[in-house]
């Protein structure tokens, strides 16, 4: 996970310990639990490279946000009175993060916005995700050659339904447009 290499010059000041013994805070805000990767990946893997770092789980502030943009606004609120010098933030909802981006902005915390861009913020520090629009493609491709292959992609041309994912999720635009490039090609 390269979001490590992210977050190393926000932190190197954790390793300096605050004045008064206070530790250091590293906010990692996930959007829901209903996509396996984030419990069984993403948080182990940051535990993991933190650990590494020599963090200890005194330095995470972790909250799942169970796909409710006004939970992980009151996390992110929390996140930042209890410290947190870095918010990395996965948001449920790419525009309604934007007011957790500037109030992070407003007390010099720099934002990673992870997975899902936050949209209409100058709070974001770093942007870290896949090839959303690349992932799109691959995902158009592997449709139109599994028809290929059941001959299905004669006339009359075969009917297609897509699911393009939440409105709210910035990635779900870069998805459809990718598989859009391949499909109607």
């Amino acid at each position: 996970m390269r979001l490590i290499l992210l977050i190393v010059p926000a932190l190197t000041a954790c390793h300096a310990q605050p004045a008064g013994g206070a530790v250091c805070k590293i906010a990692f805000l996930l959007p829901e639990t209903k996509t396996a990767r984030y419990e069984t990946q993403d948080l182990p893997n940051f535990r993991r490279q933190l650990t590494e770092l020599g963090f200890t789980e005194k330095n995470l502030i972790y909250n799942n946000a169970n796909q409710d943009a006004a939970t992980q606004q009151q996390q992110a609120e929390a996140a930042l009175t209890n410290g947190a010098v870095v918010m990395v933030l996965d948001p449920v909802d790419s525009n309604a993060a934007a007011k957790m981006a500037d109030l992070a902005k407003s007390k010099n915390v720099p934002v990673i916005s992870y997975d899902r861009l936050i949209n209409g913020s100058d709070g974001v520090s770093y942007y870290i995700s896949f090839d959303n629009e690349l992932v799109g493609k691959l995902q158009g491709e592997t449709l139109l050659a599994a028809l290929q292959k059941l001959g299905k992609t004669n006339t009359p041309t075969p009917t297609v339904v897509m699911i393009n994912g939440s409105p709210t999720d910035n990635n779900a635009s870069l998805f459809k447009r990718g598989a859009h490039a391949v499909l109607d090609g």
